[in-house]
C-alpha cells in the first residue's frame, strides 16, 4: 500500500507544479482536462494491479536477487563487489535497473511490489520531465501532447513500463535524455546550455549500463547528432570536448569491460569497482553472426523480420498482446507516413526532429544484426512513436476525423485492457519464462518445513532464481551449498542446500522421506506416480500442486 500511496502523492505533486510551472497554464480549459485526462491514464496504466497482473519472470528473479544481494552483503550473487555489469545466468545482465532497486530492495524487503516500484515510477517521472521540457521549447501544445499520448498510451510502453526487466529501462533513460536535450536547446545563456548539455550526455552514457544490445545503437546515435549539431551550429567545439569527456567519465568501466571480456579475459577491480569477465557471451544467440548464412542475405532477412515484429507484434506475452501486437493495427504504416514527414523536414526541422532522426538511423544496426525481439529493439520506441504522432497529426486535419480518432482510440485501450486483464492473464500469470505469484506461499511453506524440497518444472529454467527471490539466502551461503555445474551462458543449478530443480520425477524419488515436492500438476509428461507413495498432498498454488512426506 506504501508504494500506491507513494505514487499518488508524487503524482498529484507533479501534476500541480506542471500546471503552474509551464505555459500550459496559458492554455484553454479544455486543453487543460485533455492534459490531466491522458495524465491520469497514462499512470493509471502503469500503477493498477502492477505487482499482481503479471506473474514473476526469471530474468526478474535474477536481477532482483543481485540488489538484495548488493543491498545487504555489497556484493552480487557471485560475490563482486561494487559490479559494474552482472554475472548472472554467466552471460550477463545489466547493472543499472537492479542498482536502481537496491534501496527500494534494502527499505520494503524484496518483492515483486517493491522491485517493480522503480521502473513504474521512473517512466511516471519521465512522462512529467519530457511534458515540460516539450512545453517549454517546443511551441506546439497540441502536438506535445498527442506526442505524450501516443508515447505512454501504446501497448509497446505500458508493457514494458510495468514488470522489472532491467533492459525496459533503456527507453526510460533516453527519454530523461531527450528532456534534458531540450532543455540544452531551449537555454539562452551559455552556461546553461552547458549544463543541460552535460546533464544530456550523462543519462545518455547511464542508457549503455541499462542495455548492452543497445551499445550498437549508441555508437552511432553520438556521432551523428554531435555532428548535425555542429553542422547547425548548436554545439561549438567547446561543448563538443565537454560532452566526449561527460561520456568517457560516465562509460570508462564499460570500456574496461568491453577490454576484459573481449582482450584481457581476467576480471578487473578498479577504484573499488568490479571489472567482471562472463562466463560466456550471448552474442551468438542475440546477433546474425556465425549462423552459416551469408552475411547480406542474412542481413535483409533480420531486416525484414524486426519490421514485420515492430508493425504486428513478438511471440513473448510480456511484450505484445496476440492481434493488438507492439504497435495498435495499423498505426505502423501511421509511422511511416510521419517518418516521411520527418525525414523531409530535416533541413529546416527542429531540434526535436534531429534527435529523431538520429535515433531512426542508429537504430539501423539493431534491425539488420540483432535477432527480432522487441527488447532488443527498444531504442525505436522513442522515434517511432514520434512518427505515429507526426502522421497522425497529418491525418486528422478535421475535426471530424479527431473526435472518431478519440473514439477509435478510446476503444482501443478497452480492447487492450480486456487483453492484458482478463483475456490473456492466465499466460501472463504463468507461462513461457513466467512464473506464479502463488509460488511464493509454496515456497515459504516448504523452506519453513527444514525438509528437502523438490521442485519439478519442465516448462521453465532458472527456477533456482525464482526460489532465491521468494526465499533469499546470503549470496555466500549460496555460493558454498551450490551444485558445481559447469560454467555456460544460460547456467542452470542442479541444486542449492536443500533445494533441488528437476524437469521430470523418476522412479528414484520413491525412496525419499523427509521431502517436499513442488510439481507442476497440469504437465501430462511429469508421472506423480513416481512420487514416494506415502507423500501426501499439502495444496495447489496456481498450476502447482505440494506433496510432502
Amino acid at each position: 500500500m506504501i508504494f500506491y500511496i507513494a505514487l499518488i502523492l508524487i503524482v498529484a505533486l507533479l501534476t500541480i507544479m506542471t500546471l503552474k510551472n509551464t505555459n500550459l497554464k496559458c492554455q484553454s480549459n479544455k486543453y487543460k482536462i485533455a492534459f490531466l485526462v491522458i495524465m491520469l491514464a497514462i499512470v493509471l496504466f502503469r500503477m493498477v494491479r502492477y505487482a499482481s497482473a503479471m506473474g514473476l519472470n526469471v530474468d526478474e528473479a535474477m536481477g532482483g536477487y543481485n540488489s538484495w544481494c548488493l543491498a545487504n552483503y555489497g556484493v552480487d550473487s557471485h560475490l563482486m563487489k561494487a559490479p559494474v555489469y552482472l554475472i548472472a545466468w554467466g552471460s550477463g545482465m545489466n547493472i543499472l535497473y537492479p542498482a536502481i532497486g537496491i534501496p527500494f530492495v534494502k527499505l520494503f524487503g524484496l518483492s515483486v511490489l517493491s522491485y517493480r516500484f522503480p521502473m513504474v515510477l521512473l517512466s511516471i517521472l519521465s512522462m512529467f520531465a519530457l511534458y515540460n521540457a516539450l512545453m517549454k521549447n517546443i511551441d506546439r501544445p497540441k502536438f506535445n501532447l498527442l506526442f505524450i499520448a501516443v508515447l505512454y498510451l501504446n501497448p509497446w510502453m505500458i508493457m514494458a513500463n510495468r514488470w522489472a526487466l532491467e533492459s525496459n529501462l533503456f527507453p526510460i533513460i533516453i527519454i530523461f535524455a531527450l528532456s534534458a536535450f531540450l532543455m540544452f536547446i531551449g537555454k539562452k545563456t551559455p552556461r546553461e546550455s552547458l549544463i543541460w548539455f552535460i546533464l544530456f550526455n550523462v543519462f545518455v552514457g547511464l542508457s549503455a549500463y541499462a542495455y548492452s544490445n543497445d551499445w550498437l545503437f549508441l555508437a552511432v546515435f553520438v556521432p551523428v547528432l554531435y555532428v548535425l549539431l555542429f553542422r547547425k551550429k548548436q554545439i561549438d567545439l567547446k561543448k563538443m570536448i565537454a560532452g566526449i569527456a561527460t561520456l568517457l567519465v560516465v562509460v570508462w568501466p564499460l570500456i574496461l569491460f568491453v577490454y576484459v571480456n573481449y582482450i584481457g579475459h581476467h576480471t578487473l577491480h578498479v577504484l573499488g569497482l568490479t571489472i567482471p569477465e562472463l562466463w560466456a557471451s550471448r552474442s551468438s544467440s542475440q546477433m546474425i553472426f556465425g549462423n552459416g548464412t551469408p552475411l547480406i542475405p542474412a542481413m535483409v532477412q533480420n531486416f525484414l523480420k524486426n519490421i514485420n515484429t515492430i508493425a504486428n507484434g513478438g511471440q513473448m506475452p510480456w511484450n505484445s498482446l496476440p492481434v493488438i501486437g507492439l504497435m495498435f493495427p495499423g498505426m505502423f504504416i501511421v509511422s511511416m507516413i510521419g517518418m516521411v514527414i520527418s525525414i523531409k523536414k530535416l533541413k529546416s526541422g527542429s531540434n526535436l526532429n534531429i534527435f529523431m532522426i538520429s535515433s531512426l538511423i542508429s537504430s539501423l544496426p539493431l534491425l539488420l544484426f540483432v535477432v527480432p525481439n522487441a527488447n532488443h529493439m527498444n531504442a525505436l520506441i522513442l522515434p517511432i512513436f514520434y512518427f505515429e504522432a507526426l502522421g497522425l497529426k497529418k491525418i486528422l486535419n478535421t475535426r471530424f476525423l479527431q473526435k472518431s480518432a478519440i473514439v477509435i482510440f478510446t476503444m482501443m485501450m478497452m480492447w487492450f485492457t480486456y487483453g492484458y486483464f482478463v483475456q490473456n492473464a492466465q499466460t501472463l500469470s504463468n507461462g513461457w519464462t513466467i512464473t506464479s505469484l502463488k509460488l511464493k506461499k509454496a515456497f515459504n511453506l516448504a523452506d519453513k518445513s527444514n525438509k528437502e524440497i523438490y521442485f519439478i518444472d519442465d516448462q521453465n529454467g532458472g527456477m533456482f532464481a525464482v526460489s532465491r527471490f521468494w526465499e533469499p539466502i546470503s549470496p555466500y551461503t549460496f555460493n558454498r551449498i551450490k551444485s558445481n555445474d559447469p560454467k555456460s551462458g544460460e547456467m542452470n543449478y542442479q541444486y542449492y542446500g536443500k533445494w533441488h530443480f528437476c524437469q521430470s520425477t523418476d522412479p528414484s524419488m520413491q525412496n525419499l522421506n523427509n521431502s517436499v515436492f513442488i510439481v507442476l500438476g497440469n504437465d501430462s509428461s511429469i508421472d506423480l506416480g513416481n512420487l514416494p507413495s506415502n507423500a501426501t498432498k499439502v495444496g495447489n498454488y496456481g498450476p502447482f500442486i505440494m506433496f510432502e512426506n
